[in-house]
């Protein structure tokens, strides 16, 4: 905490920091306890929640009728700004793009 003063609930608040790290402190060494930091990665959010969607089976005639579709769905997230959802549809409709080339 930062200030110019400690006020009565700064007080209070530090003294019950100290009260619980004391008690956590007692714990840890009657239990051989050695606290130790967290070490964990960082993981992207629309990777997590993406959904693998597989065109493998689709004609090519198919794939721009998908494409079509996927375009309608992420200007109608755009429009409802729903961003993410946006960003899915359009790394979708990229991947099928992709796969027509590649077949082309």
């Amino acid at each position: 905490m930062y200030a110019d003063n400690i006020t009565d609930s700064m007080k209070t608040a530090i003294d019950e920091t100290n009260r619980r790290r004391r008690i956590q402190d007692a714990y840890n060494k009657a239990n051989g306890i050695v606290p130790k930091t967290i070490v964990s990665t960082i993981k992207n959010s629309l990777e997590i929640t993406k959904k693998d969607v597989k065109h493998d089976n689709l004609s090519v005639k198919d794939m721009y009728a998908e494409i079509d579709r996927l375009k309608g769905l992420m200007q109608t997230a755009s429009a409802q700004l729903d961003f993410e959802k946006a960003i899915l549809l359009r790394d979708e409709l990229n991947e099928l793009k992709r796969k027509i080339k590649q077949l082309s």
